[in-house]
């Protein structure tokens, strides 16, 4: 406080007011009528315009730019392991909701289908040319073909043709390497519009598997299993 007074250092020392003769008897009258009143118009004066008038307080204090510029950057290695930690967090949450819905992110939707075509043998034990033929009702990419023939023997496949592409080369085979039981079944087909047909053309030997009956039908199907657009 500027210019302190005798009712100034009575607030401020009490011991000191009344070791000069400041206060006496009638130094709780002077504070409670006076003192109040002068203080806080001191007070409030002096320390606001102290504080107002003085244009160098705050002045010390670092601007914001100054402190983003006083801050160390991470190391280089610490930069890549949080790059590293980082990127692994999205990978496995990419994973983990691919779970739930595999075209996650994709503008088009695939999955795994089965397009099943077939013919009816009439009589078993009576040999008969097949021919199983259909169109799928979505794009599907054939990558096997399972047969359901149930012995070697049962019938022979001479072709298997998607659209107007083959995917056997020379002579006929057996039905039964088709089997689901076989393997190396993989064949890199065309993909099959709904505007193309697939066709298997196949014959019945005549032969009677043990266990079926000569002379009963007998649905015969091919089945192609790839990945296949959804249609929405």
């Amino acid at each position: 406080m500027k210019n302190p007074n005798a009712r100034g250092l009575a607030v401020r020392d009490m011991a000191l007011a009344a070791a000069i003769g400041a206060i006496g008897a009638d130094f709780g009258a002077d504070v409670d009528d006076e003192h109040s009143d002068d203080f806080g118009s001191d007070y409030g004066s002096d320390y606001g315009t102290d504080m107002g008038d003085d244009d160098d307080w705050g002045a010390d204090a670092p601007s914001l730019p100054q402190v983003m510029a006083a801050a160390k950057p991470p190391s280089p290695q610490a930069a890549m392991a949080l790059w590293r930690a980082h990127h692994a967090r999205v990978a496995t949450t990419h994973r983990r909701r691919s779970l739930l819905n595999p075209n996650a992110g994709s503008d088009v939707d695939v999955e795994h289908y089965r397009f099943p075509i077939n013919a009816t043998i009439t009589k078993l034990g009576t040999s008969q040319a097949l021919t199983l033929q259909g169109q799928p009702t979505a794009k599907i990419r054939p990558k096997r073909i399972t047969m359901n023939a149930p012995a070697p023997g049962f019938c022979t496949v001479e072709s298997i043709q998607v659209a107007n592409v083959l995917g056997t080369l020379g002579d006929s085979s057996d039905a039964f390497e088709y089997n689901a039981n076989g393997v190396g079944q993989v064949m890199d087909l065309p993909t099959l519009s709904p505007a193309n047909k697939a066709i298997v053309r196949a014959t019945h030997t005549g032969f009677v598997p043990p266990g079926y009956t000569g002379g009963s039908s007998y649905l015969f199907v091919a089945s192609f299993t790839g990945p296949a657009q959804i249609i929405k």
